[in-house]
Formats: structure tokens, C-alpha cells, sequence
């Protein structure tokens, strides 16, 4: 830290013939001006709607013996939240557990979800 005192009697024995008020006054400048450039500020990031997708990749059940993949995503803004079941770190094809009675549901949430992935990420 400087001191203004201590600058006023080095100023001095290099022969400044100015009062220890003006001294005073210019390190006060010089560190106001200083700190204006070097604050902290404490700013909340606020995302922007549709401009922000953070996902990543998650190791899903294993189906019929087999490992799957989960693709987790999520809109920023809106905290809309996307899983998509793979079988490797692709978004092709999508595993299911069970064909036959639950048909309808299967094509419903893949459906679903490839609507949402369509949205989310173009």
C-alpha cells in the first residue's frame, strides 16, 4: 500500500518544493484511478434465450446385455432438460427395451425426444 506521507518525504529529498496537501491529493487521485480500473464486480450471467445448450454424455443401463449411452442436454435459459438413450456416442438409432406392447410408447417418446433434439440442437 502507498502512502501518501511517505511519497511527500521522498518527494522532498528530491528537492519538490510543493505542501504535503497537494501530495495528498494526487496519490488520492492516482489510486482512485487505479482502483476504477482493477474492482471486482460481481456480474450474474443471465443467458440468453435459445443461445446456451450444455450437454454431455452419461453411461446409460445395459439393455439385453448391452452397454447404452445416455446424451444429456439442457437449454440454458429455459432449463429444458433432454435425454436421448444411444448405443454409442452417436445420435443415430436409439435402443429399446421392449418391442410389442409397449410399440406405441417407444415410437411416442422417440418421437418425442427427436422433436425436442430437432429444437434444442439445429
Amino acid at each position: 500500500m502507498v502512502r501518501a506521507d511517505k511519497i511527500h518525504e521522498r518527494l522532498l529529498a528530491l528537492g519538490f518544493a510543493g505542501n504535503e496537501r497537494t501530495t495528498r491529493r494526487e496519490v488520492a487521485e492516482a489510486k482512485a484511478a487505479y482502483a476504477a480500473g482493477h474492482r471486482r464486480r460481481y456480474r450474474p450471467w443471465v443467458p440468453e434465450p435459445g443461445m446456451w445448450l450444455q450437454f454431455d454424455w452419461g453411461e446409460g443401463p445395459r439393455i439385453t446385455g448391452r452397454r447404452t449411452n445416455l446424451f444429456c442436454a439442457w437449454v440454458a435459459w429455459s432449463r429444458f432438460r433432454v435425454v436421448i438413450p444411444t448405443w454409442d456416442r452417436t445420435l443415430g438409432p436409439r435402443p429399446s427395451p421392449a418391442r410389442g406392447s409397449s410399440r406405441w410408447r417407444d415410437h411416442h417418446t422417440q418421437h418425442h425426444l427427436s422433436a425436442h433434439r430437432d429444437f434444442c440442437c439445429p
